[in-house]
């Protein structure tokens, strides 16, 4: 993570209670700060602010700031750069991450060294910093109770390592509720790469969004058969391929119309998954309306997660019901909850018009279209 102003970083980054936001940096608050997380059994942050040309025993902003780390039993580093003629303050609540960092100057090794991340840290242009996130390590950095409500922790982190190489957060104010959001890596076995050369669609997601919604994955589809032959080289380049024609295979099988027949003649235009009140649905639009009238037995149960992911599947989608032109699918409850819910203001900013996918979750939408990918944050 790296800020142009270290002040504004500790604000943002830490808790109120954190022992670095007691620290007061003096006439280094205005330099650059990186913070990282080492990781050991648990995450350990260390910071390392620019010192400038400072020198350790004349420059009274380090001594003043080393003794404040001193007594707050911080430990610190003051390390010299001899070829760039500059100086950087070193401090961590953990003795060990100081001398692995030491270790690693010394050995010249950083993660500027890892495969992309020049590539990432090109990337890394929001006026007031940036955040560099590995998804490879996403089971390191991501809390274990961060959407919990929403999604098991194993599978969110199964999803997050495996949706491109590297995520850079860029923002231009302290507030972080616009945050501009790059990626790194987007190979073909990498999630992302299905998005790649697709066209954002139109949504009509919020016009039947209960009030109390919690979470939602929106996937708006201007082309679904050109989605299903990206998703499709997604799976090849994972070795799923195989597995997922068989399931196509056995579906047809059993009910005599396999998924990809009823994709080409249904043409759905927009999937979702919706939670709200502790309950689920998953909500189909097509470019007809539904034929069915008020519940009825789902002609179509296990299609969209197949057609499109396990995001879109419930343990139970034995009923549905028509919405206007949604097709409406899950348990009898939540059916007939969710047709009978009064429908409240949709959550703010959520694109209509080119939109490629979008993820909302109490109070923060996730979503990517022709300006790239966004987070917003409404409190």
């Amino acid at each position: 993570m790296n800020f142009r102003n270290a002040g504004d970083a500790l604000a943002l980054l830490l808790d109120s209670n954190h022992v670095f936001r007691r620290l007061d940096l003096g006439r280094l608050a205005d330099r650059e700060m990186v913070l990282s997380y080492d990781y050991s059994s648990s995450l350990v942050p260390l910071l390392a602010i620019d010192a400038g040309h400072a020198k350790r025993d004349t420059s009274k902003a380090v001594k003043y700031l080393l003794a404040q780390a001193k007594d707050l039993n911080l430990q610190t580093a003051y390390v010299v750069d001899s070829a760039e003629k500059r100086a950087a303050v070193l401090i961590s609540p953990s003795s060990v991450s100081i001398a692995e960092a030491l270790i690693h100057i010394d050995a010249g090794a950083s993660i500027l060294d890892a495969p992309d991340f020049d590539a990432a840290a090109d990337l890394a242009l929001g006026s007031k910093g940036s955040i560099i996130l590995r998804n490879s390590a996403a089971n390191r950095w991501v809390p274990s109770k961060f959407m919990q409500d929403a999604v098991p922790h194993r599978s969110l982190v199964k999803f997050i390592s495996g949706l491109c190489d590297w995520i850079i957060i860029n923002f231009s104010d302290t507030n972080t509720r616009n945050l501009q959001i790059s990626t790194v890596g987007d190979s073909d076995n990498k999630y992302l790469s299905i998005f790649s050369k697709l066209e954002g669609g139109k949504s009509s997601l919020k016009s039947i969004l209960p009030d109390s919604t919690s979470f939602f994955i929106d996937l708006p589809l201007k082309d679904a058969e050109a989605f299903y032959d990206a998703r499709c080289n997604w799976l090849d380049a994972n070795s799923e391929l195989r597995r997922h024609k068989k399931t196509c295979s056995d579906f047809k099988k059993a009910s005599g119309s396999s998924p990809e027949e009823w994709l080409k003649r249904m043409r759905p235009q927009e999937v979702a998954f919706i939670k709200w009140d502790g309950r689920s649905v998953i909500a189909v639009r097509c470019k007809k309306s539904p034929a069915l009238r008020g519940i009825s037995p789902n002609p179509i149960e296990g299609i969209p997660g197949i057609l499109f992911g396990e995001a879109f599947s419930l343990p139970d989608e034995s009923i549905c019901s028509n919405l206007g032109k949604w097709l409406i699918i899950g348990s009898l409850n939540d059916v007939t909850a969710f047709c009978a819910k009064e429908k409240g203001t949709p959550p703010k900013g959520l694109a209509v018009r080119g939109l490629k996918f979008a993820v909302y979750h109490s109070g923060a939408l996730l979503q990517s279209g022709k300006q790239g990918t966004k987070l917003n944050v409404y409190l």
